[in-house]
């Protein structure tokens, strides 16, 4: 690597130059930083720079020529990444990156965003997690000084065709709002959570799609201004910009909203051997159906009792004590009220609490339900369990079991 002032040394280099290629980035970009994580996450995945002004040197002769000239050739940084020479990686690389398009250059990243538990119980509104293993897979794609806002959908399930519609527009809109320079964007959704599953499809397409957006920019967004960006979309789907699906989405982990004016996240450790297993029945319990049903006032004693729970779950993650998590996930706000729309609910909380789960809810408004237990063979019994009382009405059901991730939206190949 050679900066501003800087010289070369470079030895052995009619051996090396048999063997390796050097690309050159300028302009002051640097394609990778294998330990550089974003701030807001556990060292989950290396993450990746916008580039422009590409260049690659093939012919080997080349090498000891480029090391002479090139601090008085580029009035900048000069980065080099030296690698194998394999033409098929080569080929995936530039197609991932870069397609031209007239003085312009389209920047491409895939980027997954997990999928998500909220309100955890007693959390209502303000609590959230982030679940191993099911999420969106999302293409986005930037054009620096063109416009445009363009949605592909390429995952098979049924989303809304007016880009007016997507949970996307507003997310992206907010952010391209707030970064004051035209941006053309595309994304394209590769692979998506079922709409309506209750663990967070509309905010993981949200979050991946903003955070997509701001690494290609060179980040020039924190995770918390992703996570309001993102809360945009949220508005579209359900009339309010809660935080409780899109804080784990972007961040990772389990979040809590302190407060929504201005917005206030804190984002709490997971324990290690936590797992989570969830069940989406096939009935449909709309977000409007679930919020009309809530009482407008909550007596003094439940608002205690409500109170001292969201205390002690917040304890429980901070300490890493799984009992006391288990022991405060109990709501008595929204469960009873919602827990109507799910056939059998009671019956197959007690026979889940009798598999060894800590706790079981509903997650976010439904008609999913959740359960959080400390191994992930019990996480698997519950799974099957779970299935198993849906199938006797003849209620179809998708499950879903794994460990509960730090992890939020990030790139990958």
């Amino acid at each position: 690597v050679a900066g501003p002032g800087e010289g070369l040394i470079f030895h052995q280099t009619t051996v090396i130059a048999a063997f390796i290629r050097v690309v050159i980035f300028v302009n002051r970009q640097v394609v990778a930083e294998p330990l550089h994580w974003h701030e807001h996450q556990e060292r989950c995945q290396p993450r990746v720079q916008p580039l422009r002004n590409f260049g690659v040197i093939d012919d080997d002769h080349v090498v000891s020529t480029l090391f002479n000239k090139v601090n008085g050739a580029f009035g900048g940084v000069a980065t080099f990444i030296i690698a194998e020479q394999e033409q098929e990686r080569k080929a995936r690389f530039d197609q991932r990156w870069f397609h031209s398009k007239g003085d312009f250059i389209m920047r491409y990243i895939k980027v997954f965003a997990p999928g998500t538990v909220a309100n955890l119980g007693c959390g209502f509104d303000v609590m959230g997690l982030t679940l191993d293993g099911v999420g969106d897979l999302l293409e986005v794609g930037i054009e620096e000084g063109a416009g445009g806002l363009v949605i592909r959908n390429r995952s098979g399930k049924e989303l809304p065709a007016k880009n007016e519609d997507n949970v996307i527009t507003p997310a992206v809109m907010a952010l391209l709002g707030a970064y004051e320079k035209p941006v053309r964007v595309e994304v394209t959704i590769l692979e998506k959570i079922a709409p309506g599953s209750g663990i967070g499809s509309s905010a993981a397409s949200s979050a991946a799609a903003v955070w997509g957006v701001n690494e290609l920019l060179g980040r020039p967004f924190s995770g918390e201004r992703l996570v309001e960006f993102a809360m945009m979309g949220e508005a579209l789907i359900g009339g309010t910009s809660h935080a409780d699906n899109v804080g784990p989405a972007v961040l990772g982990g389990v979040v809590l909203i302190r407060g929504y004016e201005p917005l206030d996240i804190v984002r709490l450790p997971v324990p290690e051997g936590f797992f989570y297993a969830v069940v989406h029945p096939d009935i449909v319990v709309s977000t409007k159906q679930a919020r009309e049903v809530l009482p407008r006032e909550v007596p003094l004693h439940d608002a205690v009792t409500q109170w001292g729970n969201v205390g002690g779950l917040v304890a429980g993650f901070a300490l890493g004590d799984v009992a006391l998590i288990g022991r405060s996930m109990h709501d008595v706000v929204a469960e009873p009220y919602r827990k109507g729309f799910i056939p059998g609910y009671d019956v197959l909380k007690e026979g889940v609490l009798a598999e060894g789960a800590l706790a079981m809810n509903i997650a976010g408004s439904g008609p999913s339900i959740f359960a959080l237990a400390a191994d992930e063979a019990v996480a698997q019994r519950v799974a099957q369990r779970m299935r198993a009382h849906f199938a006797r009405p003849g209620i179809g059901c998708k499950i879903y079991a794994g460990r509960v991730s730090n992890c939020g939206a990030r790139i990958v190949e």
